[in-house]
């Protein structure tokens, strides 16, 4: 597999596809869509991309983890019905 810089571009463009359409991103599901951990710094990407990205610190039974949006106004517009 390709391990330099663009492998990380396509991983980021995944993800933000996928926030796009309203899905809340985790490591977990990251690792899954991706098969890289690298969430934040896939997440530093699409900021660079000019995307804002909201970060919510999630804590239970003393695991930690960030679960990342991207605002409504940035997501695909839904198509009227």
């Amino acid at each position: 597999g390709d391990c330099g810089e663009g492998a990380s571009v396509n991983q980021a463009e995944i993800l933000l596809e996928h926030m796009r359409r309203g899905e809340v991103m985790t490591p977990y599901r990251a690792l899954e869509l991706t098969g890289s951990l690298a969430c934040h710094s896939r997440m530093n990407d699409i900021r660079g991309m000019g995307y804002t990205v909201n970060c919510k610190l999630m804590c239970v039974n003393g695991r930690r983890w960030g679960e990342y949006s991207v605002p409504v106004e940035q997501q695909h517009a839904k198509e009227a019905a």
